[in-house]
């Protein structure tokens, strides 16, 4: 059986805990990217807005 790693990262730190994890197990990795920016103070302000707000974010 083939183990999958997904991750999600907005910042970056659980993008390279999740390589980590992906090379222990020798594990495939996929990374979902949004086509959102969510980089910085705005993006993290645009994040807790839209959570908020309880909007799916498919963009």
């Amino acid at each position: 059986m083939k183990t999958l790693v997904v991750v999600y990262s907005r910042t970056g730190n659980a993008l390279s805990g999740a390589k980590k994890i992906a090379d222990e197990l020798q594990a495939d990795l996929e990374v979902i990217e949004g086509k959102t920016n969510r980089r910085g103070i705005l993006g993290f302000l645009r994040s807790g807005y839209e959570a908020l707000k309880k909007d799916p974010t498919y963009s």
